[in-house]
C-alpha cells in the first residue's frame, strides 16, 4: 500500500537533516517523496544486509521485512548508527 503524499511532505523532508528508508523495496513511496522534495542524505538500513526471500503471487520476491532474522538486525544496526553519525558530523 503506497502513502499517499502531499507537496507539504516534500517541503517537510526537504528542511529534514536525516532520513531512514528500509531499502528493501518496503516503502516504494518513500523514493518518489525523496526524488520530489530534493533531499539529500538518505540513510538505507538494508545496507550489509543478506535480503531474504518469500513468494507473492506465486514469484519468489526479496523479503523487504529483513530485520526478522537476527542478523540483518545486526546489520541494520550497524548500517544506521555508522551512517547516521556521518551525516549528523556534517551537519
Amino acid at each position: 500500500m503506497a502513502m499517499p503524499t502531499t507537496p507539504a511532505d516534500a517541503k517537510n523532508l526537504a528542511s529534514s537533516a536525516i532520513l531512514f528508508t528500509n531499502g528493501l523495496g518496503f516503502e516504494g513511496w518513500m523514493d518518489r517523496l525523496e526524488n520530489s522534495s530534493g533531499f539529500k542524505g538518505k540513510v538505507v538500513a538494508s545496507t550489509g544486509v543478506k535480503p531474504r526471500t518469500m513468494i507473492e503471487d506465486e514469484k519468489k520476491i526479496t523479503d523487504p521485512h529483513a530485520w526478522q532474522s537476527f542478523a540483518n538486525g545486526q546489520a541494520t544496526m550497524r548500517s544506521t548508527s555508522s551512517t547516521s553519525s556521518k551525516l549528523c558530523d556534517k551537519k
